[in-house]
């Protein structure tokens, strides 16, 4: 079921963007732009789980589409597809084999949104777990 997934999510943004992926486009507006704030997605980790989420209302006219994340080595391990007016929350298991993550969310109205990139701190958290 996650390997269908993945390839959904894969199918979805190649064909949308043209054969391109997020690392290969323009993403607009540039960091720091009045509407990045809302847009960029940001996480929340407890233990080996996290919570990513795009931080902005959904209305009937904009909505967020997608949200994958990347590893260390630019490969897709996780993401989901939204429907029309669902808020755009995710929870995951991170796997032991991934250092570093950046999220990616895709607004139906305003392109391709990246994270900056989060790595992971083996045991360095107060009660010896790793943080990010």
């Amino acid at each position: 079921e996650q390997l269908a997934r993945m390839r959904e999510i894969y199918e979805i943004h190649h064909d949308e963007h043209h054969g391109q992926f997020a690392d290969d486009l323009n993403i607009h507006p540039e960091p720091g732009h009045e509407i990045s704030k809302d847009h960029v997605p940001v996480m929340q980790v407890e233990g080996k789980r996290a919570r990513v989420r795009v931080p902005f209302t959904i209305e009937r006219h904009h909505w967020v589409e997608l949200i994958y994340v990347r590893d260390q080595y630019r490969r897709i391990f996780t993401g989901i597809r939204f429907l029309h007016e669902e808020a755009a929350v995710f929870t995951f298991n991170i796997p032991e084999t991934v250092t570093h993550m950046t999220l990616y969310a895709v607004c139906h109205l305003h392109g391709v949104w990246r994270s900056h990139t989060f790595e992971r701190k083996r045991g360095a958290g107060e009660d010896g777990m790793d943080i990010w």
